[in-house]
């Protein structure tokens, strides 16, 4: 995967950037959603045959994005096993406290999701703080930042 370009619309590297949890993430049952899968083109995605309950649902279009997809918290537990891992640590996504732990996996009690953002007061609008993921000696520390504000500086630098 070359990382080193604008990143495309769609496919893997779309995917590892702009995906996000479902918004009901770890309460999908019993609901109906628009359900799509990788495999699936622009049409598929769009037909009424893709609404399905989505307590068997994994991934839905990502609308807020309009690119890549949500994903639930059934997929995350399957990623999980299937590779044998702990948890997906991600970023991209702002949050308040500059970190979000969702829902314990279903094997180890461990948050099978964590969002760690590390941009203070995001844009100069959010106010959130920063934090982020210290791991050593087999212990995982979360450390959160304030921002603070930037210096004035004059117009051209005067």
């Amino acid at each position: 995967m070359d990382r080193f370009r604008e990143p495309p619309t769609n496919g893997a590297m779309c995917d590892l950037l702009w995906s996000d949890p479902a918004e009901n993430y770890g309460n999908e049952e019993g609901l109906l959603t628009l359900v799509a899968t990788p495999r699936m083109n622009a049409q598929e995605k769009l037909s009424s045959s893709a609404i399905i309950n989505s307590s068997e649902s994994l991934y839905l279009p990502n609308t807020a994005r309009g690119c890549s997809y949500f994903y639930t918290y059934t997929a995350i537990n399957e990623f999980l096993i299937r590779n044998q891992i702990l948890s997906v640590i991600r970023a991209h996504e702002a949050q308040d406290l500059g970190f979000r732990m969702y829902k314990k996996s279903s094997n180890t009690e461990f948050p099978s999701l964590i969002t760690i953002f590390s941009a203070p007061n995001y844009c100069d609008v959010y106010e959130n703080k920063a934090a982020i993921i210290k791991y050593e000696n087999n212990i995982i520390n979360i450390h959160q930042f304030n921002y603070s504000l930037h210096p004035y500086w004059l117009p051209n630098f005067m």
